[in-house]
């Protein structure tokens, strides 16, 4: 790939834009190995954002870009939607730490009402309305934010969380808000490829994939991946074996 010119991508953008211009230039666009039905902006061995260090973000303006790998507890969760559309047909759905919105997008590709995509980072928001474009999917109906709404109510009736208990300190203040919110009657659906940071046997799975590792995103190297659900679950769906994988 050309070296990209200099001075093109220095200091911290404040405009939507901006970010757009630079996720542009930094990634390419790329399908999920378990999600090829859509496309996302992501690092690639062939792009600048794949070997870049703290001081290039840093010149790019640009926060830790998780947002631009197809982690592996999202594409799960986003393969269980587009096998399982039931599970979103027609509802609301919040994707809490959307990243570049695997979730978020598989969930409209199965049919669901209105996406809300959630990320602390801005970058996140953007990348995840390029995916929109690039998969083909209807914009009206995807919404974005950079909040942490964790504690507060959701107000989406479904909320699919995606490789967020990557850490025993986030996991310990997420969990128990995730049961708080199943306990409202949200159905609560949960991507992890078991890290290993929070037991998770006491939760149904309800779908497994050979999903790739945070090692060989590129699908090289694979791991078995769950999905995990809290709260009531659709009449329409049956039992959960039905949607065992």
């Amino acid at each position: 790939m050309e070296a990209l010119p200099s001075g093109t991508l220095s200091g911290a953008p404040r405009d939507l834009e901006v970010i757009a211009g630079r996720i542009t230039a930094l990634t390419e666009v790329a399908e999920p190995v378990l999600c090829p039905e859509i496309s996302l902006r992501l690092a690639t061995p062939n792009t600048p954002m794949w070997t870049a260090g703290q001081a290039q973000l840093d010149a790019w303006g640009c926060p830790e870009p998780y947002w631009a790998f197809a982690w592996p507890g999202g594409q799960t969760l986003g393969r269980a939607l587009l096998d399982h559309p039931e599970l979103v047909r027609g509802k609301s759905v919040l994707d809490l730490g959307s990243g570049g919105g695997i979730a978020a997008l598989c969930a409209l590709r199965a049919g669901a009402r209105a996406a809300h995509a959630v990320d602390i980072d801005p970058w996140a928001s953007v990348a995840v309305r390029l995916g929109c474009q690039l998969s083909q999917l209807p914009s009206e109906k995807l919404t974005t934010s950079a909040q942490d709404l964790i504690g507060q109510p959701v107000n989406e009736e479904v909320l699919l969380v995606g490789d967020l208990l990557y850490e025993a300190e986030l996991a310990a203040r997420l969990l128990p808000w995730l049961k708080a919110q199943a306990q409202r009657g949200v159905l609560v659906c949960i991507g992890d490829p078991g890290r290993g940071h929070v037991d998770l046997s006491a939760l149904e799975r309800v779908a497994s994939y050979l999903a790739p590792t945070d090692a060989g995103l590129d699908g090289s190297t694979l791991k078995e991946a769950s999905v995990y659900r809290l709260g009531a679950y659709f009449t329409s769906v049956g039992q959960p074996e039905t949607i065992c994988t």
